[in-house]
């Protein structure tokens, strides 16, 4: 685990496999905020075609109003708020409107 946790403070992209129910195994790509670019996102939604997703505490969905949905795959553990995108983003789904989003 130490070696991801150098990976990310180095600002690359890990990917971590989510096991814990069986037979709905999934890998997720993680970067820490202040390195994404343009580039990681579209790796991102190239490669493993899911949603781009920005960890933030309960705390801070509810200090922004953003109300819980609940888990999209069944994992307790998982919990996601109503999509949402960053204020000055035109399209909101090109790689670089993407990447915007995490930088604030």
């Amino acid at each position: 685990m130490n070696d991801c946790v150098n990976a990310l403070k180095q600002g690359e992209t890990v990917i971590l496999i989510d096991d814990v129910i069986k037979g709905k195994e999934m890998g997720y790509f993680y970067l820490l905020s202040e390195f994404v670019t343009p580039e990681s996102i579209n790796l991102m939604v190239t490669h493993a075609r899911g949603l781009v997703s920005v960890t933030i505490t309960k705390e801070k969905a509810k200090e922004l109003s953003l109300p819980l949905l609940g888990s999209l795959d069944g994992n307790q553990h998982k919990n996601f708020t109503v999509s949402i995108d960053y204020e000055k983003c035109t399209t909101g789904i090109s790689a670089l409107n993407e990447a915007k989003q995490f930088k604030h």
